[in-house]
């Protein structure tokens, strides 16, 4: 039997991140991961401005840099009627405001997390790939059993072994349901490929959206976000609105040479803030085990590099102590409800974003007002908080930014009209 202070079920950014911050404590942490790495995991692979903190703390971001398929400098958002929103990568400030970076990076998973691994394993960590946990038996200390018959003892538990994982289902029962599944594919020979992240936003998708991330030489990685309820309206798989995505007029001819390399893959997204998802007892949950994915992209990596942190962070609180003391580990239940609220405004907006109509007055007046597309796209690519779309002053400037586009609109049409009037009567 093996035992340690920490042991972690789980290797990706959450868990990786938690172990790193452990180990150069000097924490005796133990990680199992149940795949041989490299690996691959489905996923955007694109990471957001919110990630560099965590990865600057880390040490990463120089081998994450030589690492990257792409360094992307902007966004476009297409809206269902073709207009597009246009915005610059911003990084957020710890005052809350947001100031412009040259770029951010869109990697492939099985290069981001063997990074994020090895730094973890240096840092100290007794890292075993290969070996998936099975079953947990919860006590002071907790054991964990493993496939191949062996037997982890621990003070404490990190599960990090996502939404579906085994552990995390044996503690939540209902976390392997997804409320909103995704499909992703690599593709090659796509035509105008620049060096930004685009957005496709469609009536079909409802408050899903379509992604296209540059991978560089023609190459992108490209897919859907659906919640799962809406699919099941609409008596569709994902895949189909998938195809039926690639055929819309803003994807079409750019990818009417295009060839998928190897195959679409699907994967759940379990989404919606739960203050009680992140301890039990001596438990601790982080990244997609948590429920951390915020609701407007599907984004999860910052998440679970932040909550592995905070996870740290508490537990090193614990043995401070010549006696541990385990109380201490309700830090990390607090710090994420305080961390992670803006969640909560996230997923109000995501259902409202629901409505077509809604979609379109929000985009419509995002494409007028160059100020409102920027803090549209902020808080897709969630550098601008969330919270401040629900305020007075934000909901008074969007009717009066509607008002003036109107009245701008309607202008237009009168000039128009008087153009044309002269033209008969000339003729």
């Amino acid at each position: 039997m093996s035992k340690s202070q920490v042991l972690i079920i789980g290797g990706g950014p959450a868990g990786s991140s938690a172990a790193y911050f452990l180990a150069k404590q000097g924490i005796k942490v133990t990680l199992l991961d149940k795949d041989r790495w490299p690996r691959d995991k489905v996923c955007g692979g694109g990471l957001t401005t919110n990630c560099l903190p965590v990865l600057e703390k880390m040490d990463v971001i120089e081998q994450v840099e030589q690492k990257a398929d792409f360094k992307y400098n902007g966004y476009i958002i297409h809206s269902p009627e073709g207009e597009q929103i246009k915005a610059s990568v911003r990084r957020r400030s710890e005052n809350g405001l947001s100031k412009q970076i040259p770029y951010c990076y869109v990697i492939k998973r099985d290069s981001f997390d063997e990074i994020l691994l090895n730094k973890a394993k240096k840092a100290g960590t007794n890292v075993l790939t290969g070996v998936e946990a099975k079953k947990v038996e919860e006590g002071e200390p907790s054991k964990v059993l493993t496939k191949d018959g062996r037997t982890f003892e621990a003070d404490i538990l990190i599960v990090a072994d996502g939404s579906g994982g085994p552990i995390t289902r044996h503690f939540t029962k209902d976390l392997h349901k997804g409320s909103a599944i995704a499909v992703r594919g690599y593709y090659s020979g796509v035509k105008d490929v620049g060096s930004v992240i685009e957005f496709f936003l469609d009536d079909e998708l409802g408050f899903g959206y379509g992604w296209l991330f540059p991978l560089g030489d023609g190459r992108i990685n490209t897919g859907i976000g659906l919640d799962t309820a809406f699919l099941k309206r609409r008596k569709k798989n994902v895949r189909q609105v998938f195809k039926e995505m690639l055929e819309k007029p803003q994807l079409k001819e750019r990818m009417a040479e295009a060839k998928l390399e190897g195959k679409l893959e699907a994967f759940p997204l379990r989404m919606g803030f739960d203050k009680d998802a992140f301890r039990h007892n001596r438990v601790l949950f982080v990244g997609d085990s948590a429920k951390l994915i915020y609701p407007l992209s599907g984004e999860g990596i910052s998440y679970a590099l932040q909550s592995g942190e905070l996870a740290a962070n508490a537990i090193v609180e614990v043995y401070q102590t010549a006696s541990p003391d385990y109380k201490k580990l309700a830090r990390y239940e607090i710090e994420c409800r305080e961390s992670f609220s803006d969640l909560k405004y996230a997923t109000r907006l995501q259902k409202l974003m629901a409505r077509p109509k809604v979609q379109r007055f929000f985009y419509k007046n995002s494409v007028y007002d160059e100020n409102l597309g920027q803090r549209a796209t902020g808080m897709l690519e969630h550098s601008s908080d969330v919270s401040t779309f629900f305020n007075f002053r934000t909901i008074a400037k969007s009717f009066i930014i509607a008002i003036k586009r109107k009245l701008s609109l309607n202008g237009k049409d009168t000039e128009e009209a008087q153009k044309r009037a002269k033209s008969v009567s000339q003729g």
